[in-house]
Formats: structure tokens, C-alpha cells, sequence
């Protein structure tokens, strides 16, 4: 991504950058070229040198130059103390690298510290931004402890945001990358998303509450960690079977440019059958792959979690409105056994529960019954009669739109994914 040329900054300094690793840095980036003039601290004088010489990321050095350039101008200021960079200061970004112990554990006694010495040097009207991950009830732990220190007021006489970095700090960081925000004020929580989403650091949504935040984010995090552990299985495997694994996510790639784009991997076609094939490839070459077992496990109960939850919101319904129309976008359901499609066993869960279904798909012209006896219709016939829509196809939000779901409850598989 081109980088823009630094535009006019303001004549004090408006952010101070406390941490300096790599997420502090690439704050740091952003914002001076947003226009922000930006004070940095890091309690290692070695990286605070490294800055200044133009070797603070080894693996960006565009980046590096630049922090170093602004620094020696003027606009990047580095301080040697957490009360210097408070001083004049607006808004102060904690981004301290939290540890993590030999059992992966994440530790805060690091925050907690921070939180007592930002305490006993903060003065009135500042807003301080926790940007480090933490684990549920650290936000709220941190504000205590600044308040102790201080003996000032949370959104009183400071303000606190918690807003999380992205999953990603680099170059290629995307702009559009969703960022959760939550705050003591509304005006804080404004001031902060205002000013990254300028310096192009995450679209900012607001949460309601920083333990919803905190654990929300945990859960995106996990997820992301989950899927790189899962790819390096899947590499192993490559390696085992003489196969490039480039090439193989090659044509994944591909397929996902010609149509699968918006499916879950987790709940696309025959997803239970491919990873059930990646397991008995891996056990025949003696490679244990127990993140692809898991992966199958999450395969076979999905479609039985989304009945439970049809169902039970169905029964909680008059008798007279619980008719429910499926639909899919799924194209062939002929000749394939029941568990490759999550819908097919959707609809016989909610037949054996004595409720009034109908199945139909994107592109059916004429009703029919497929080979396992599910019985197909156009859309338009599906939905006489029906009061409900469930759409368990993901990415079907043409559907949605469609005219013909005015009028209609309608419960996608978004809705239900994560109950």
C-alpha cells in the first residue's frame, strides 16, 4: 500500500505512543503521516535508539526511515519518561507488549505496572487508549488502578477507550479492518475512532461494554491463531505426501474467486467429507492432525446446534406462524449423502420435530424431490403459506433484499452461527 506524504501536523504534540514494539511503532507511523503530531516512550533506551537510527522494524525498513526522518524533524518526539510524554498531551496510547509466560499464558502484572505509573503522572483532561489485548476484566482492572494512583475520576477528570489493535500491524494493514471501541465517554470514544480511522488504523464500530469488547476480541484472535496452527498442519501434510503446499492453496484460492468467496469454510459443501479425507491422509503418513479433527468435529455439529436453535425459536411462536421456508444457494443436492449438506439435515430435524417446512433454492424452476426425498420448490411457491424465512446458506444477502421477503420474519445463518 503506498504510503501518503506527511500532511501539516499540529504545533504540540496530540498523541503520546507509550511502547514502542512493533504495534507502538506502526501507531506511531500512521498517525505522524495522518498529520498527527505523535511523542513516543519506551522504557528500553536501546529501542528508543533504534529508533532514532532507523533500525526499529528490521523487516520495514520503509517504516523505519520514516519514524527515524520525523524524528530528527521534530514531529516524532522520543522521551525518556512516562511523565514527558503525559506532558501536553491530549490522548496517550498504551501499546506495551503484554508477556506471555512457557504455559502460553498472556500475563498483565506488565499493564497493571504501567497503569500505577501512568497513574502517579497523569493530570487532568487526558484520555488514555489501552490499544494492548488483554484478557476479559483487564480494562476495567487498569482504570482502578490508574485512579488509585492519581486520585482522579474516571470520566470525570480522565477518560478511558479501550480499542484493541487488529489482528494485523504491518505494512499490509487494511483500513477497512473492523476495530472495536469502548470508552468512559462518548466523546472520547468519538475523539479516538475519529483519529484511526484518519490515520487508516481499523473502521471502528462501539461496543456497550469493555468486558463484551475484551472478549469479543479474544475470541477473533483465537480464531485467527486457530486457522494459522490449522494451515501449518495442513503444510506438514504436504510435506509428508511429496506435495506443494503453495499449490494447493493456489487452487483454493481460486475457487474461492469463483464463487465460494462468502462460504464459511466450517459449513460449505462437503466440508465434513474433505476434512474426514485430510484425516485419513495424515493417519496413513503418521502425521497427527488433531486442529483438522476438531475442524470435523465443528463440521458434524453445526447443522445439529442451528436445528436446536430453529426449533426453539419456532416453538416460542404461535402455532399459527410457525411455517418456515429454507432456503439455499446451493445448487445440486442429487447424489451426495446427507451430512455434505448442513440444510438437508436441518430440514429432517425439523420434520421429526413436527414442524411445517418447505426447502427451496436460488434457481429452482419447478418442484421436485431430490434423491434423498427432500422436497425442492421454486421460491416463490415456498413462501405461500410461510411466515418465516430461514436462510442457511451464508452470503446470501441478495436474497434478503429479494422483494419477496417483505413482510416476512427472516433468521439467516448469520443470526445463528454463533449460538
Amino acid at each position: 500500500m503506498e504510503r501518503p506524504e506527511v500532511t501539516q501536523r499540529a504545533v504540540k504534540p496530540n498523541f503520546a505512543v507509550i511502547g514502542l514494539s512493533r504495534l507502538g511503532l506502526f501507531t506511531a507511523a500512521r498517525l505522524l503521516q495522518a498529520g498527527y503530531a505523535v511523542i513516543g516512550f519506551d522504557q528500553s533506551g536501546f529501542q528508543r535508539a533504534r529508533v532514532q537510527q532507523g533500525y526499529a522494524l528490521e523487516d520495514d525498513k520503509k517504516t523505519s526511515a520514516l519514524l527515524r526522518r520525523l524524528a530528527r524533524e521534530g514531529a516524532f518526539i522520543l522521551v525518556e519518561s512516562i511523565r514527558k510524554a503525559l506532558e501536553g498531551t491530549n490522548v496517550a496510547i498504551i501499546c506495551e507488549r503484554a508477556r506471555i509466560n512457557d504455559r502460553k499464558i498472556l500475563q498483565v502484572r506488565t499493564l497493571h505496572e504501567l497503569a500505577d505509573s501512568i497513574g502517579k503522572s497523569m493530570q487532568k483532561g487526558v484520555t488514555i487508549v489501552l490499544q494492548t489485548l488483554a484478557p476479559p476484566g483487564t480494562a476495567r482492572i487498569f482504570v482502578k488502578r490508574c485512579e488509585e494512583a492519581s486520585g482522579l475520576t474516571c470520566g470525570k477528570d480522565f477518560d478511558f477507550v479501550y480499542a484493541p489493535s487488529p489482528l494485523t500491524a504491518s505494512e499490509d494493514f487494511d483500513h477497512d479492518l473492523a476495530r472495536v471501541v469502548v470508552g468512559s465517554s462518548p466523546k472520547a470514544v468519538s475523539t479516538v475512532s475519529e483519529a484511526f480511522e484518519n490515520a487508516s488504523l481499523g473502521k471502528c464500530f462501539h461496543a456497550s461494554s469493555f468486558e463484551a469488547a475484551e472478549i469479543g476480541v479474544m475470541r477473533l484472535h483465537a480464531e485467527y491463531c486457530l486457522k494459522r496452527a490449522l494451515r501449518a498442519e495442513l503444510s506438514s501434510l504436504c510435506d509428508e505426501m511429496g506435495a506443494s503446499f503453495d499449490e494447493a492453496e493456489a487452487i483454493f484460492m481460486n475457487m474461492r474467486g469463483g464463487g465460494l468467496k462468502t462460504m464459511p469454510a466450517l459449513f460449505a459443501r462437503n466440508s465434513a467429507a474433505i476434512v474426514t479425507n485430510l484425516l485419513e491422509a495424515g493417519k496413513s503418513k503418521g502425521v497427527s492432525l488433531p486442529l483438522c479433527r476438531l475442524a470435523r468435529d465443528v463440521c458434524w455439529s453445526t447443522p445439529q446446534r442451528l436445528s436446536k436453535v430453529l426449533i426453539k425459536w419456532l416453538k416460542s411462536l404461535e402455532p399459527r406462524d410457525r411455517s418456515l421456508t429454507v432456503i439455499s444457494i446451493f445448487r445440486e443436492f442429487d447424489f451426495v449423502d446427507r451430512s455434505s449438506h448442513p440444510e438437508l439435515e436441518v430440514v429432517d430435524a425439523l420434520y421429526r420435530a413436527k414442524i411445517k417446512v418447505k426447502l427451496s433454492r436460488e434457481g429452482e424452476k419447478e418442484g421436485r424431490r431430490s434423491e434423498l426425498g427432500i422436497l425442492l420448490q421454486p421460491v416463490e411457491k415456498a413462501l405461500k403459506e410461510s411466515r418465516n424465512v430461514a436462510v442457511l446458506s451464508p452470503g446470501v444477502g441478495e436474497v434478503r433484499k429479494n422483494d419477496r421477503l417483505d413482510g416476512l420474519r427472516v433468521l439467516d445463518f448469520n443470526d445463528m452461527a454463533g449460538v
